[in-house]
């Protein structure tokens, strides 16, 4: 989990550091662009000037200064134009300037979900190596030693028919031949039992007795053949 938190803050920010110009980047573009259109505007209420001014006094002008007229309202759509395709490319910059963030976030949120997958597929395979590990609640005990309720309950019921031999472990009734057997007595489950905490321990579980136990060790433990 904690892992996990550092990679989420993390990934914030260096986002958020990536970002930090951008406000002013976007200031300044949509600054340039509206520097445009106030010199288009103007442009155009000449070009609307010298239109009228020619409707006017078409009559009276001669060609040359009909010329000069329409030449001035031709560089002025000219100039529009050229502001035009300035303020399309400034544009155009802008989104670009926006889309690669974003592009940048995708890319990060796609890398942590790359590894919340691998930390899922991690966290499965050790919950289904300790599942390989863990004994049902019909026929094995708990990890360490046995709760006292279910060591009286299990004990209890094989106990109406007879006394188990402490000495040898074995058992007066008739034993289910299904039922796993465990610990270097190789028999089945019974009384309190240990886990043993090497993860390759091919018996895993024992009874106290057989090892030597009178009560629940402190921190790990490790049976005779894995402490060999």
């Amino acid at each position: 989990y904690s892992i996990l938190v550092t990679m989420t803050t993390q990934i914030l920010e260096n986002y958020l550091d990536s970002i930090r110009h951008l406000p002013s980047d976007l200031q300044r573009n949509f600054g340039l662009m509206s520097e445009i259109d106030k010199k288009v505007e103007k442009l155009q209420k000449t070009i609307n000037e010298l239109s009228e001014n020619y409707k006017q006094e078409v009559t009276t002008l001669d060609d040359k200064s009909k010329s000069k007229i329409l030449k001035q309202i031709k560089q002025n759509f000219s100039s529009i134009k050229k502001y035009s395709d300035d303020k399309v490319e400034l544009a155009y910059s802008t989104y670009e300037l926006v889309d690669q963030h974003i592009r940048h976030l995708d890319s990060d949120l796609n890398r942590y979900e790359q590894s919340l997958r691998k930390r899922d597929n991690t966290f499965s395979t050790e919950s289904t190596s300790s599942k390989r590990r863990s004994v049902s609640e019909s026929s094995r005990p708990s990890k360490r030693s046995r709760t006292v309720s279910e060591t009286s309950v299990r004990s209890n019921s094989r106990s109406e028919d007879g006394d188990r031999d402490s000495k040898n472990g074995d058992l007066d009734m008739p034993v289910d031949p299904n039922e796993p057997t465990y610990c270097v007595c190789d028999k089945v489950s019974y009384g309190q039992m240990i886990g043993c905490d090497n993860s390759d321990c091919s018996i895993e579980w024992f009874h106290f007795e057989c090892v030597g136990l009178s009560s629940q060790p402190t921190g790990q433990w490790y049976c005779p053949k894995c402490r060999k």
